[in-house]
């Protein structure tokens, strides 16, 4: 919910996660409100594991749709221990980000957004921000093609979140109430995305 202000700036957030690198690279530890709420591993090359409080487990790959891209990656629910390729047919994906891009509950979101009323160069310095795509030409994420994922820092957005830091403060992820739902994964893999993991 948003307090009445002159800017957007002051907005309340519902929910915010700080992912901290802990003394191995290969070792992250996600809080919300202070409290360890999900462990972040490398199993591998662009494979990782998300383990949450609730007996919950993820899958994290950068390799999306048969190649590894930047600004992508793909989150499944961890299986009963059999192990699926990623991206197998076999298998769902409860999140997907293909080049800063992905869709939730039918509307399209940027990673690294401009959102409406702020001015371009905003974006260049400081936090990033989540947008909500109003009016986005796609059905389906698959469906975007190249020259609109080239100018989609053109498309401006409604403010869904923001994410800032590294280092030893950790990565910070603010969301707004559509997205409470993944905000786990989705501060999961902004981190491993703009991280050096």
């Amino acid at each position: 919910m948003r307090e009445n202000s002159e800017t957007s700036e002051t907005a309340t957030l519902s929910i915010e996660y700080i992912v901290r690198q802990r003394e191995s690279p290969r070792d992250a530890i996600v809080y919300q409100n202070e409290s360890e709420v999900g462990r972040l591993l490398v199993e591998g090359k662009g494979l990782f594991k998300l383990i949450g409080n609730k007996d919950q487990s993820w899958r994290l790959c950068n390799k999306v749709d048969g190649e590894v891209r930047p600004f992508s990656m793909i989150v499944y629910v961890s299986g009963t221990g059999e192990y699926l390729a990623p991206n197998s047919p076999e298998e769902e994906y409860v999140l997907k980000i293909k080049d800063n891009l992905f869709q939730h509950n039918g509307s399209f979101y940027s990673l690294g957004g401009i959102p409406e009323g702020r001015p371009a160069k905003a974006r260049l310095i400081g936090s990033k921000n989540i947008c909500r795509l109003v009016n986005f030409p796609f059905s389906h994420i698959d469906d975007v093609d190249q020259e609109t994922k080239h100018h989609i820092k053109r498309y401006r957005g409604i403010y869904a979140g923001e994410f800032f830091g590294l280092g030893s403060s950790g990565l910070h992820v603010k969301l707004e109430d559509d997205l409470i739902d993944i905000g786990l994964l989705l501060a999961a893999s902004s981190y491993l995305i703009y991280s050096t993991v």
